[in-house]
């Protein structure tokens, strides 16, 4: 009878253990599938702060600011302009109120010219044409605080007039060259030298 008993208390427990065996193999096979899985979160991986911080910021500006010399440059084209309309002007009724405030004293062409038409005008004379027209302006630096202003240009056809009438000088039509040079020395940009050239 003892015998018995513990045959079946043998049994039992080894059907226990047997159970409790399967049981955990089970669980581990669960386990070790889920870890061979990739996680969804590490996938998404965010981006390191100095990665992040590399990459432009929205809206920002990468365009360079204007070069100086180049709104200078226009500066200088747009005076050079005024120069050749206020020539004309001085030209057509001995009125240099504008062209002087454009020129220095050092510039010797531009004294020249202003006493050769003022003594026109003064002894009641005129001159006809010779107007600047179809100006190309070409500026470029030319040492510290000078510009040179390069003018393709025009002399239209004229006729200079003595006060008794009689003709002093009169011309065609003829290309010239007109080189000034521009300086701010004194704080405001003025001619300090100037070449004319006729090439007709």
């Amino acid at each position: 009878m003892r015998a018995r008993r513990y045959t079946v208390v043998r049994y039992a427990v080894a059907a226990t253990a047997a159970l409790l065996s399967l049981a955990t193999a089970c669980g581990t096979s669960s386990h070790g599938s889920d870890r061979a899985a990739p996680s969804s979160h590490v996938a998404q991986q965010t981006p390191s702060a100095g990665s992040a911080s590399s990459a432009p910021p929205s809206g920002s500006d990468s365009t360079d600011p204007a070069d100086p010399a180049d709104s200078t440059i226009a500066q200088i084209t747009k005076l050079t302009q005024q120069f050749l309309d206020a020539d004309n002007v001085a030209t057509q009724t001995g009125d240099f109120t504008a062209r002087d405030a454009l020129t220095s004293d050092q510039c010797t062409w531009c004294t020249q010219k202003r006493q050769y038409i003022a003594k026109i005008y003064d002894g009641v004379g005129k001159i006809d044409g010779e107007l600047f027209v179809d100006s190309t302006i070409k500026v470029s630096p030319d040492g510290p605080g000078k510009y040179a202003a390069n003018i393709n240009t025009t002399v239209s056809a004229y006729t200079e007039t003595a006060g008794d009438g009689s003709i002093i000088d009169q011309a065609a039509a003829k290309p010239a060259l007109l080189s000034l040079t521009w300086s701010n020395a004194t704080g405001t940009w003025l001619i300090v030298y100037a070449a004319y050239t006729a090439l007709g």
